[in-house]
């Protein structure tokens, strides 16, 4: 008895305290105990004792099995052929089920199948989740080494030689600061261009409604009204003011181009067979959309205007352009149409801004970055002379002689099949003969006109480059499929492959065939203006997206379905974006290509972009947040 009052008095106080705290907290005198208990094991050992609540109902699963747990990620990472129970297209919980049970366990001889709900957890489990497809950064394709360079290279030139002749809009009430210019320097404007589809069922997707009623919609999209327009950050939309068009209206009118002149022949020649009283049956040249897209075109120019005018009225006063696409309606918006609308654009910011340059921006599109009809390409080029390729313009060689690409008029050759080769154009073989350059390949052994590597596409050349760079980093898991660190891997890019493998890739790298530019920046440098493209998959460089996104918010909320209220609501809804809204669209893409400038990834950027948002550029502060390390 005496031992026990002792032992009662060294341990009362710790009972006192263990009960208070259970009181506190609201529990009982077992919590005490188990308190009581807890501190005993962390005095004797340093550690918590491990809490098992809840593991009783663990059990042992195939999916933990290692031999298992390797195929199932091989599985889902697309290495497992088709015909052994590999998938197309998107990944499913029943095509892991099918793979599971018909082709997996039987092969591991696992006396056991799987239910859909478990191949949905086994699917978690791989790491997928079930989830709404957004619009979003395609963050992937960031991260190529082609595109990292393009990016860097264009950041580059942007900070370089045009933010600094730039207005920059500063402040909550975007005040206009004006550049630092020396004598003989000019200010910049960049114009951002887009385009963007509006259907007419294009409606919100949250209604308020009562229960016993809702609304039925029809199932189609409904017509389409297409935009194609350029914004720029002092004016918003690029078009003229009331008295800007008051004093263009003052101007002579442009003479027609010969190809509008022919044009408007077509049309008038159908109005006077319509008038003759033409039967409908009568076959009549329907007036099309000009499809010429040779650099003919772009070196017509008027005469000069008549004295006192030093240049002629713009066609239209706003450089936007709204077309209905459809069968027998308006023809769906092509190349053609976008040189002609910025031949316009051009126009209008020379009417509006006279003295200064303007920095037109698009997006990397094939459409956009579209060569003319007449360029000098070697994929598009046969081996022999003749045949169904196009006719390119003539070049000039680094001695400086000039080079035909097409076969003069009176040329007696022909071709394999006996056909005359006069007026058709040159082959590969016979355009590096005529350079000297054909022996470089008779030297290496057989000539070919297009090797195996230059004929894979740009996909496979994707995906044997992710492999090869991340065998170098010795990641496999990003050869099958993950994120490769790009840093400090040597990466061996289009430009380090052999120069001479066949015809098609010697041709494509001699001076003139490089320096062939897109047809919109033929147009555009030609006119004194510059021209860039955005990298691939950086649709967040555009401050147009947001304006589209925008009018779309807008259009959603009032749109009742039908082709006629939509025609009305697009140009409603473009105007009533206002100026200070585009301005500060500009703002978040200025502090986009700040955080990439400063060596942030996608992830990293979009975060800081949308954590800092009080200026173009990021504070130095964004690169010490833990936020934007960790990811």
């Amino acid at each position: 008895r005496p031992k026990l009052k002792a032992r009662r008095a060294r341990i009362k106080p710790a009972e006192n305290a263990s009960i208070r705290v259970a009181c506190s907290a609201g529990k009982t005198k077992y919590h005490a105990l188990k308190l009581r208990s807890a501190g005993q094991h962390l005095f004797r050992t340093g550690l918590l004792p491990e809490n098992h609540q809840g593991k009783g109902a663990v059990h042992e699963s195939n999916f933990d099995k290692p031999e298992v747990k390797e195929k199932l990620e091989a599985w889902s990472k697309g290495l497992v052929a088709v015909e052994d129970g590999g998938f197309k297209g998107r990944i499913k919980p029943e095509k892991l089920l099918r793979y599971v049970n018909e082709f997996l366990f039987p092969e591991l001889c696992v006396e056991d199948g799987i239910s859909i709900s478990t191949a949905t957890r086994w699917l978690k489990k791989l790491g997928y989740k079930l989830s709404r497809y957004q619009k979003g950064i395609y963050f992937d394709g960031h991260e190529r080494t082609d595109v990292v360079k393009k990016r860097e290279e264009l950041l580059t030139y942007l900070y370089l030689e045009i933010l600094p002749y730039c207005v920059e809009y500063e402040g909550d009430n975007m005040t206009p600061k004006e550049p630092i210019l020396k004598p003989g320097e000019k200010r910049h404007r960049i114009l951002a261009h887009d385009e963007t589809c509006v259907h007419a069922n294009d409606q919100s997707l949250f209604v308020w409604e009562r229960e016993d009623e809702h609304e039925l919609r029809k199932k189609e999209r409904g017509r389409v009204v297409h935009v194609s327009g350029f914004v720029l950050e002092d004016s918003g939309t690029l078009k003229l003011s009331e008295e800007e068009i008051e004093r263009e209206k003052k101007l002579p009118k442009r003479p027609l181009s010969p190809a509008q002149q022919a044009e408007k022949d077509r049309c008038d020649a159908k109005k006077r067979t319509k008038k003759a009283g033409a039967t409908e049956n009568s076959r009549v040249e329907k007036p099309t959309v000009a499809t010429d897209r040779t650099t003919e075109g772009l070196e017509w120019s008027p005469p000069p205007p008549p004295a006192p005018h030093t240049r002629y009225q713009c066609n239209t006063f706003d450089a936007q352009r709204i077309i209905h696409p459809g069968k027998g309606h308006d023809p769906y918006w092509d190349m053609p149409q976008l040189i002609a609308q910025t031949k316009d654009a051009i126009d209008i910011f020379e009417a509006k801004y006279p003295d200064d340059v303007a920095v037109f921006l698009f997006d990397c599109s094939s459409a956009h970055e579209a060569f003319a009809s007449d360029a000098l390409l070697a994929h598009k080029m046969n081996r022999g002379s003749g045949g169904g390729q196009p006719k390119m313009h003539s070049t000039t060689l680094p001695s400086g002689e000039v080079q035909e690409m097409v076969w003069p008029a009176d040329y007696d050759g022909t071709d394999a099949n006996g056909d005359s080769l006069a007026g058709k154009p040159k082959g590969m073989e016979q355009i590096l003969r005529e350079r000297d350059l054909l022996k470089v390949l008779e030297g290496k052994g057989k000539v070919l006109g297009v090797c195996n590597e230059c004929k894979k596409s740009q996909k496979a050349r994707d995906k044997e480059d992710k492999l090869r760079r991340a065998e170098k980093s010795g990641d496999t898991d990003s050869a099958d499929g993950g994120d490769v660190d790009n840093d400090n891997i040597d990466d061996e890019d289009d430009d380090t492959r052999s120069a001479d493998c066949c015809m098609q890739r010697l041709l494509s790298q001699q001076p003139d065939f490089k320096k062939e530019k897109p047809l919109l920046q033929v147009l555009i440098e030609r006119r004194g203006h510059k021209c860039l493209f955005l990298p691939k998959f950086h649709c967040e460089l555009n401050p147009i997206e947001m304006v589209w996104a925008q009018l779309k918010r807008r259009f959603r909320e009032l749109a009742d379905g039908t082709f006629p209220t939509a025609q009305r609501l697009v140009p409603e809804c473009l105007d009533a974006i206002s100026v200070a809204n585009i301005r500060r669209y500009f703002r978040h893409c200025f502090r986009y290509m700040d955080a990439y400038k400063n060596g942030l990834n996608p992830k990293q950027a979009a975060y800081a972009v949308k954590k800092f948002t009080s200026h173009r550029r990021i504070p130095q502060s964004a690169f010490l947040d833990k936020e934007v390390i960790s990811r």
